[in-house]
């Protein structure tokens, strides 16, 4: 973890977390569906890999509100003017 990031933004990159959650978001609906029809004791491990989609969508959310913040507070540049000190 970098300084200034809170402790549960486990996602690093905006695509590295989103990937990461929508195959846990799979995975737990495919348990799910497994715990339903057959196999209960999946439930428990289908509702930690929704618990863990919803945690890193949110985290990705986060990274991606903090960059967009990041961006606007950047003064826009004139092309061919030099910067200002």
């Amino acid at each position: 973890m970098t300084a200034g990031t809170p402790w549960w933004q486990i996602a690093r990159t905006v695509r590295r977390g989103s990937l990461l959650s929508w195959w846990n978001g799979f995975f737990g609906l495919l348990m799910l569906w497994a715990g339903l029809t057959g196999a209960p004791w999946l439930l428990v491990s289908a509702a930690s890999f929704l618990v863990l989609a919803v945690w890193y969508l949110v985290s990705v959310l986060a990274l991606r509100r903090q960059e967009r913040s990041a961006a606007a507070a950047e003064p826009e540049r004139q092309p061919g003017l030099p910067p200002s000190s």
